[in-house]
């Protein structure tokens, strides 16, 4: 019998980064960068109120899915 899980979330991610807010910025709206530290996306719009889908496993592991939506709240 295959066990199946599901967990709804939301969370907030706030780093602190040495570098260049331009430089961050791109890390996350730029899916060619994205991508080469983060799984590629099946949809991306990073701009408010636009969203990001991902799927995908790890070699032998269980199938994720992400549903991201951004709403461009920023806290300082």
């Amino acid at each position: 019998m295959k066990e199946h899980s599901i967990k709804h979330d939301t969370f907030s991610k706030e780093r602190i980064y040495q570098t260049l807010p331009s430089r961050v910025f791109a890390a996350w709206s730029d899916p060619a960068i994205k991508a080469n530290w983060f799984a590629k996306a099946e949809e991306f719009n990073f701009s408010v109120g636009g969203r990001e889908i991902i799927r995908g496993r790890e070699p032998g592991g269980p199938i994720f899915y992400i549903h991201c939506h951004f709403s461009g709240y920023c806290a300082r």
